[in-house]
């Protein structure tokens, strides 16, 4: 089992044939499998994805919202070998198979479902293309290219809002903006800085229009250590809530 996601009725699990090579979980064949959480029962059906010559070596992305999942999956290879997204609804069978050229990337996308739309977040090394379809089968435009390195970070809210941080030129700072128009336009609502900004892996999540959670990586006694941040006021005021500043 890859990797696993809950529908509105049932868990789904992306099942892989697989077997090491050098350290690799390279995998010659995926199906999907969907287990009722009523009934367990399972129906598994296998995925349409290419017949390669050697085992994918970039494990496929498995993504799910109401009853709709998609897997994206962009094998490494030859050049007949393009980004595949997969639809499956309700039921497994039958499954949309589209070929998404845009999707190409170092590993898979990382898939956001926000019905109608699909919000696509791929790395391409130092870079990240950040891409939005206006429906699960439509195409992708990508409408920011931010880096992948020192704390650019992206946050869909619904299929027209999303959030992004983006750190200055001088690398002291960054600022929060949003986006109500599917990417085309973004204004900022809030700057970031210390001790909520740092360089780095900084992660970025709203699971509303005003509630965010903002993850920053500080180093120290020869470590990194995860710090969480809280917002209920887009970014106008945080509050820490991991590690936990409550005395027990």
């Amino acid at each position: 089992m890859l990797d696993i996601a809950f529908t509105t009725h049932s868990l789904v699990a992306l099942v892989g044939v697989c077997q090491d090579r050098d350290g690799a979980n390279a995998c010659a064949s995926y199906s999907l499998e969907r287990r009722s959480l009523v009934s367990h029962r399972v129906i598994a059906t296998q995925l349409p994805l290419p017949k390669l010559p050697y085992p994918f070596l970039e494990q496929p992305s498995l993504a799910a919202q109401g009853p709709s999942v998609i897997v994206v999956a962009d094998p490494t290879g030859p050049r007949s070998a393009s980004p595949q997204l997969l639809l499956s609804r309700s039921s497994n069978a039958p499954i949309v198979d589209l070929v998404r050229p845009s999707l190409v990337s170092v590993t898979a996308c990382t898939l956001h479902l926000r019905a109608p739309a699909i919000w696509a977040s791929c790395p391409t090394g130092m870079l990240v293309g950040e891409l939005r379809a206006g429906t699960f089968t439509g195409h992708f435009t990508r409408f920011w290219w931010p880096s992948g390195t020192i704390g650019d970070a992206f946050a869909p809210v619904n299929a027209q809002t999303a959030y992004r941080l983006v750190v200055n030129q001088r690398e002291t700072g960054a600022v929060l903006e949003r986006t109500t128009d599917g990417g085309a336009a973004f204004v900022t609502v809030a700057p970031i800085v210390a001790p909520q900004f740092a360089l780095g892996g900084s992660t970025l999540a709203f699971v509303s229009l005003l509630h965010g959670f903002l993850t920053v990586s500080k180093f120290s006694d020869h470590r990194l250590h995860p710090i969480v941040w809280a917002t209920t006021n887009v970014g106008r005021q945080w509050v820490q809530v991991f590690p936990s500043t409550t005395r027990a």
